[in-house]
């Protein structure tokens, strides 16, 4: 299981083009890990086109308005706005709004 984890996540390090990470010793990678800091080449933990950041209010109404533009664009369908509106829900939660 282990190896098997091992190819596919040296292959996901190796499509985002960190390289270092993926070829790095698995011994120190995994306690540098572990505790949450960088590799022992100081190549970060998660390579930075994995990560995601994201500077939106989730409790803000405005943007967890069911007809803000933003959750179309992000791929909401909008029959399913159309059923949580005939439903009477026009805004989502923060924890749906972030999960989605």
């Amino acid at each position: 299981l282990d190896a098997a984890l091992d190819d596919i996540l040296s292959g996901a390090f190796q499509d985002a083009g960190d390289v270092a990470v993926a070829e790095s010793d698995d011994d120190a990678e995994d306690s540098d890990l572990a505790a949450g800091g960088s590799t022992a080449n100081g190549a970060h933990a998660i390579p930075e086109p994995l990560v995601l950041t994201e500077d939106f209010d989730y409790r803000d109404p405005k943007f967890t308005n069911t007809s803000n533009p933003f959750w179309l664009e992000a791929g909401l369908s909008q029959d399913v706005i159309d059923v949580l509106s005939h439903k009477g829900i026009v805004n989502l939660t923060p924890v749906q709004a972030e999960a989605f």
